[in-house]
């Protein structure tokens, strides 16, 4: 599984249907405003999508949520990788490793990030 190597998973527990309806309502009431709001940016990014083209997937992913989340002391690391053969969590790893290699996280922390969320994404 993804996330395992460094065993920092967050698990939601949602306590009935009718919480889950409310968190799923406001959602995608949030995502629906952000998505009218951007609409030039989204179509180039499902045009990325539909072409395959996996670094313009991950540049304008990154690009979209650094302008719509807003956390201020967290820093966010997404990395996709195309998973040719079919094996999604070998993508996930290696895009675990692409993190490590680059340092993406201590950029982060050196620009005073306290929490760190990293995204490994495997495409096929």
């Amino acid at each position: 599984m993804c996330g395992e190597a460094d065993k920092k998973e967050l698990l939601l527990k949602i306590p009935d249907l009718e919480i889950l309806e409310i968190f799923v309502t406001q959602i995608r009431e949030w995502f629906r405003q952000m998505v009218c709001q951007d609409q030039p940016q989204i179509d180039s990014f499902c045009r990325a999508f539909r072409l395959g083209d996996a670094k313009a997937v991950e540049e304008q992913l990154e690009a979209y949520l650094k302008r719509t989340i807003s956390i201020r002391d967290t820093g966010i690391v997404i990395e996709t990788k195309y998973a040719k053969d079919g094996n999604l969590d070998a993508g996930c790893q290696a895009a675990l490793e692409q993190i490590r290699e680059k340092g993406y996280e201590e950029k982060l922390r050196a620009e005073g990030m306290k929490k760190i969320l990293d995204f490994r994404i495997a495409f096929f």
